[in-house]
């Protein structure tokens, strides 16, 4: 089964140049829509949602169900710089750190050394692993991509696991259409209990997530 790798992150560019590093001999296919053709499906798929992934994750276990994919990994790229500057815990990045597997932290030395300490110390409990980049890579790029990719689920983020969207919800449809079907379900399907994919009573969503621009 082809397996997909789905990148989060606020700057597409540079989510790739990470990817390529991470992967140098790696053909990957990119994807910013991840509206994808059966037989476009191969080997090392990479899904890249850039800024507020909500409606893109949300949709996108229907679609690898339907087009027999496996979900391996979740990756998120952040810059620790803009990290500090948005105060280290917005709903971006909670949401982010939510769903991710795994998070590759960038430009980790030009931060306060104190303040990256006391955040990190915040993420302790959290199953998701944290790793400096590209310092990890530099020290041996075998184990860092082994350790990236160990086939563990490590994020808090059940969706994937377990309920899930209808299954004639498609990828990608109209807000209004979506928030009607996904209402009309609140009480029998179980995925509606993901706090970023809740809903108030009119269908609009209770987070709109913001990015670093």
């Amino acid at each position: 089964m082809t397996e997909v790798i789905i990148a989060l992150g606020a700057d597409n560019e540079r989510v790739k140049e990470v990817f390529a590093e991470l992967f140098p001999s790696e053909d990957f296919f990119y994807s910013d829509t991840c509206v994808l053709p059966a037989a476009s499906a191969r080997e090392g798929l990479l899904w890249g949602f850039w800024g507020d992934p909500l409606d893109r994750l949300e949709a996108s276990k229907n679609f690898l169900e339907r087009e027999g994919l496996a979900l391996a990994k979740i990756i998120a790229v952040v810059d620790a710089v803009e990290l500090e500057r948005r105060g280290g815990h917005d709903e971006w990045f909670e949401a982010l750190a939510h769903f991710s597997d795994t998070m590759l932290l960038l430009n980790s030395k030009q931060v306060s050394p104190s303040w990256l300490s006391a955040w990190r110390k915040k993420l302790k409990d959290r199953p998701m692993q944290l790793f400096d980049w590209p310092e990890i890579a530099r020290k041996n790029p075998e184990i860092a991509r082994a350790e990236i990719l160990y086939p563990e689920a490590r994020r808090l983020s059940q969706y994937f696991e377990a309920g899930g969207p209808p299954p004639d919800l498609p990828l990608f449809e109209g807000e209004d259409d979506a928030a009607a079907e996904i209402a009309e379900g609140e009480d029998d399907d179980p995925y509606v209990s993901e706090k970023f994919f809740e809903r108030d009573a009119a269908g609009r969503r209770r987070y709109r997530l913001s990015p670093p621009q």
